[in-house]
């Protein structure tokens, strides 16, 4: 658990591992959105740690963020960025190796919705969908180095608007929430070709309940929330199976 009083977290992202850590941060409600990186040993709390400055100047403005993943590895940042004409177009920067080193900015890879989550082998991208009511949308691509094709709605979730999807990485599962009902859970299928089936929520006693991320083994679920007792997503949780 990571908590920082005051302030507004979103976008966790976990890398294999689950010794690093990414998330957005906002000191406050008039603050601009940081990416941060933080790391630990074993199963210690994560600390705050330090912005990765070169991330969110791929938007236009600080304000055009809208959610971020991480690849699997680390090595790879999809940033969601809001444009002038309504549009979100996801951002792909990459580094050689992991640590300190910068991500350095290739360009737009998709246009979809915002906060982007990526599948273990980067060939699809989910992102929310690009109205309130709206199902998740979801853009393929053949291989990491293309560029992804046509956003559409995710079979099978016509009528679940679904917001900041995350995929397993088996890719038969889908984690998000639903705004209304303050619910972070999934929607699971069988085969990566068939349809999701009906939600299933495990998150459902906080104020605010958002952005779940999945570690690679599946057995772990990082989410944003508020403090017992807050108004604002303060906290980053982790629930484990």
């Amino acid at each position: 658990m990571l908590a920082v009083p005051g302030a507004l977290l979103a976008s966790p992202a976990i890398t294999v591992g689950q010794q690093e850590l990414y998330f957005s941060f906002r000191a406050d409600q008039g603050a601009d959105p940081e990416i941060r990186r933080t790391t630990r040993n074993g199963s210690e709390p994560f600390p705050l740690g330090e912005a990765v400055a070169e991330l969110p100047p791929m938007c236009a403005s600080p304000t055009d963020l809208f959610g971020f993943d991480i690849s699997a590895d680390g090595l790879r940042a999809y940033v969601g960025c809001g444009t002038a004409n309504g549009e979100t177009v996801v951002m792909l920067a990459a580094r050689s190796a992991g640590g300190d080193l910068p991500f350095v900015q290739v360009g737009p890879m998709a246009t979809a919705g915002g906060s982007p989550g990526v599948s273990a082998n980067e060939l699809q991208v989910y992102t929310t969908g690009k109205a309130s009511d709206a199902p998740p949308l979801v853009a393929e691509r053949g291989s990491r180095n293309d560029i992804f094709g046509l956003a559409v709605e995710v079979p099978g979730l016509a009528g679940l608007p679904l917001r900041t999807p995350a995929p397993t990485p088996d890719d038969l599962a889908l984690f998000g929430y639903v705004m209304a009902a303050t619910q972070i859970g999934y929607v699971a299928r069988s085969d990566s070709q068939d349809s999701f089936g009906p939600f299933t929520p495990v998150v459902t006693s906080l104020l605010i309940a958002a952005s779940p991320d999945v570690s690679a083994d599946c057995r772990a679920v990082y989410f944003v929330g508020n403090e017992p007792g807050g108004q604002d997503p303060s906290v980053i949780y982790v629930i484990e199976r």
